[in-house]
């Protein structure tokens, strides 16, 4: 689970430090940096578990890199030492290839948003906090339950404190009373 919390905080902190550190060359390149890094990170805001560490970052992240594509696109300037032809073509060749991969797995997990042909509205069982669906939607990048044909669209329901965490600490634990939701009175 570590390595879990260690992904969704530390790619989203490289990409927005690469975007804030590397000088752009051009606007060529600084679009391309903008677009590969930014769909990497539109997926990791769609899909991760950031009950996990914190729903929050998942904005703080996306001001952070917005801010700091404006601020990489102001400090865009032609380097000194031009770099190589074949650096160049495999430097676009890689972002073409994060862009088409990312674009692919974005467009997935986005179309798992919208609901099935049939829906049935429900009241939910739950009153008195913020919860959030875990495992739900029509793809499998979003529902874990997916595969299963009884459970494609069921859901998992967690409870966040204020911190928009599921539990008292980081990864959880094996003490049930540690998670919001555990003994919360369900309404039917």
């Amino acid at each position: 689970m570590k390595v879990i919390v260690d992904i969704y905080i530390g790619i989203p902190l490289i990409l927005i430090l690469l975007m804030a550190l590397l000088r752009q060359r051009n606007t060529f390149f600084w679009m391309l940096n903008v677009l590969s890094f930014g769909s990497i990170l539109v997926f990791l805001w769609a899909t991760s578990r950031w009950e996990m560490v914190s729903i929050y970052l998942r904005t703080v992240f996306s001001i952070s890199f917005i801010l700091t594509c404006v601020g990489s696109y102001m400090r865009r300037q032609t380097p000194l030492h031009p770099p190589s032809k074949m650096g160049t073509i495999l430097a676009i060749t890689t972002h073409f290839v994060f862009i088409g991969l990312f674009s692919v797995l974005n467009w997935f997990t986005f179309k798992g948003f919208s609901p099935p042909a049939k829906v049935i509205n429900l009241a939910s069982p739950l009153r008195n906090g913020s919860y959030i669906v875990l495992h739900g939607g029509a793809s499998p990048l979003l529902n874990a339950h997916f595969f299963v044909p009884p459970q494609t669209y069921a859901m998992d329901i967690l409870k966040i404190n204020k911190l928009g965490m599921r539990a008292k600490s980081v990864l959880g634990g094996p003490v049930l009373e540690d998670y919001e939701i555990f003994g919360k009175r369900r309404h039917y």
